[in-house]
């Protein structure tokens, strides 16, 4: 009797949990039929990693547990074990999936939308996973600069993206600095991609147009739900370490947006207003964080 039970709420909270991807995933293509999105597709297509026998797509946001799910995948497919770190996961990526290079756009939508025996078999599951752009932008800050000694891709882009935004490395974060890096991304967007974009730019109206879900980063309960939906709970739930857990980032984000006056906040806003009209984020919170900051 109890087990049934236990069934039952679990179908019930699958039941919601398939009910807010709706929703989500109606608010994307709305925004996107207003012209939200406006990007390259090529830029989108090199991000997607397509994973057949998984049945799965995903578009990996950088600083949106991007790492970590890419882990889990490999996880699913037993190309990830307790043996590896973060140093093998681009030699493993590279070896296990293929880069959709070389299809235009008529011929992804052919696949998703005339062939449905084949490829959309294939890719029933076409997600990614969203996080608060300011949460995103601070934790790209604080590991990229300021973790200057963490190898991995710090090794691979840190350095180059030091050179590009600041004189020393080891000073903490000015409105000077913060208002140097905008004015040298609008002057520069070759310096931009290197930094942490809206979501809409990587993504990009070839994605978002076939979306099925569109995971919270923040939720652990929704992280695991969506495992479960890919019947994969019992593979990665294994691993000793919480792929997911971590502490909460707003207020450590508050930490730093306080340092910034109200005019550089609103840039940061209008930067990355593509985010907040796509995926239902808002602003205020972190508006108010500035010492400057007036009630309405």
């Amino acid at each position: 009797m109890e087990r049934a039970l236990l069934e039952t709420r679990e179908l019930s909270e699958m039941g919601v949990f398939l009910a807010s991807q709706k929703r989500r995933v109606l608010r994307v293509r709305e925004a996107c039929a207003q012209g939200v999105s406006k990007v390259s597709y090529k830029l989108a297509l090199y991000n997607l990693i397509a994973d057949k026998e998984q049945s799965i797509l995903f578009c990996p946001i950088f600083k949106s547990a991007s790492t970590s799910w890419l882990i889990a995948l490999l996880e699913m497919r037993g190309e990830w074990t307790p043996q590896n770190t973060p140093d093998d996961l681009n030699a493993i990526r590279k070896r296990v999936y293929k880069i959709l290079m070389g299809f235009t756009v008529g011929e992804i939508s052919y696949q998703f939308y005339n062939k449905p025996s084949d490829q959309d078999i294939f890719y029933q599951n076409r997600f990614l996973v969203v996080r608060h752009p300011f949460e995103r932008l601070v934790s790209c800050y604080r590991d990229k600069f300021e973790n200057a000694n963490k190898p991995y891709y710090h090794e691979l882009h840190g350095k180059r993206m030091m050179r590009m935004y600041r004189d020393l490395g080891d000073n903490p974060v000015s409105r000077t600095e913060v208002n140097n890096l905008m004015a040298r991304a609008d002057a520069d967007p070759d310096r931009e991609r290197v930094l942490g974009n809206p979501f809409a730019n990587p993504v990009g109206p070839t994605f978002t147009e076939f979306i099925k879900y569109v995971v919270f980063e923040n939720l652990n309960k929704e992280n695991a739900q969506f495992l479960q939906r890919l019947n994969a709970g019992a593979d990665v739930g294994q691993r000793k370490d919480n792929i997911f857990s971590g502490p909460p980032t707003a207020e450590v984000a508050c930490s730093y947006f306080s340092q910034l006056d109200t005019a550089l906040l609103y840039q940061l806003t209008k930067k990355y207003e593509p985010d907040f009209k796509l995926f239902g984020y808002t602003p205020n919170e972190y508006l108010k964080c500035s010492d400057e900051y007036i009630q309405p």
